[in-house]
């Protein structure tokens, strides 16, 4: 899919933004197929409301400059700056407390993002269901290159199967993957 073109979005950025770390909830960790991540450089893909999306989020000299492929990449590009988290405001929470007045202060530049990824977010969440978090980011990595597709552009990044690959899956294709009946079809039933 990396025929693509890309659409191009720049935002200056005048306030405390931490990008990586803002943005974390996007990747499973080491390994990720659909996520790489460092502290000015975002690289990620999942389903929208208008179809996959993969994108890049680079934050430079006071901008986010993001490269978006793919049929979601309008969506994104068009609510970049709920997606980085510069609609949250952070002095919304008021801290009464010691520990929560310190831990604003080493949060600073942390965001709340607004992805619009419901649909992996619920599949994140039923996958992170009654397991440990190492085993359910196994299981996701896991469904994720087994059962996903290529993202649309260049960056080599998978998508999750998409809710007509995963309502097809059979049990049998869930169990390999450390993701019991349960859960498996609950998956199915998204």
């Amino acid at each position: 899919m990396s025929s693509v073109a890309a659409i191009h979005r720049s935002l200056r950025v005048d306030v405390s933004l931490r990008l990586g770390r803002t943005m974390r909830l996007l990747e499973l960790g080491s390994g990720d197929p659909a996520a790489r991540m460092t502290d000015t450089d975002v690289q990620a893909a999942f389903h929208t409301a208008a179809g996959p999306v993969a994108f890049r989020l680079e934050r430079t000299n006071g901008h986010v400059d993001c490269a978006a492929w793919g049929p979601g990449a309008e969506l994104l590009a068009d609510r970049l700056d709920s997606f980085i988290g510069l609609t949250d405001d952070p002095t919304a929470l008021e801290a009464h407390d010691d520990v929560v007045r310190r831990r604003q202060r080493q949060s600073s530049g942390l965001r709340l993002a607004a992805s619009g990824a419901v649909y992996d977010s619920v599949v994140h969440w039923i996958v992170h269901q009654k397991v440990t978090g190492k085993g359910a980011g196994r299981s996701m990595r896991d469904l994720i290159r087994d059962h996903g597709e290529p993202a649309p552009g260049p960056l080599g990044l998978r998508l999750g199967p998409a809710p007509g690959a995963l309502a097809a899956m059979a049990y049998e294709d869930f169990h390999p993957l450390g993701i019991e009946r349960k859960r498996a079809e609950v998956l199915r039933n998204v």
